[in-house]
């Protein structure tokens, strides 16, 4: 899957490929703004539900790598080994029955 921004000049690339527990998706975005630029990889894993299992997130900007990784297990998230003080479980909507997706903003994970 390939992704180019509307508003400012920004490319992502991410493969998708299938695994034992699931999907992996791994991936590598740039972004131009006014004042700076960023860039970042990615690894998600999803089981076969599409539930997150795993996210890994480096970033880049203003020469700067910052590195994030996301576990759940046992109803659990995990930031960086730690466990997150408002865990998060798996919910089923009523309507198809598949899980609810699990939102992050990259800048509630640091």
């Amino acid at each position: 899957m390939v992704w180019r921004g509307i508003r400012n000049p920004s490319l992502d690339y991410c493969s998708v490929r299938r695994e034992m527990e699931g999907w992996r998706f791994a991936g590598v975005m740039v972004a131009k703004f006014p004042t700076s630029s960023f860039g970042a990889r990615y690894q998600i894993l999803v089981d076969r539900t599409f539930k997150t299992r795993s996210l890994a997130v480096e970033r880049i900007s203003s020469g700067k790598s910052t590195s994030t990784k996301v576990d759940f297990r046992d109803d659990v998230w995990f930031v960086d080994g730690r466990k997150r003080p408002t865990s998060v479980s798996a919910r089923t909507s009523t309507s198809r029955r598949v899980p609810s997706p699990t939102r992050f903003r990259l800048d509630e994970l640091v």
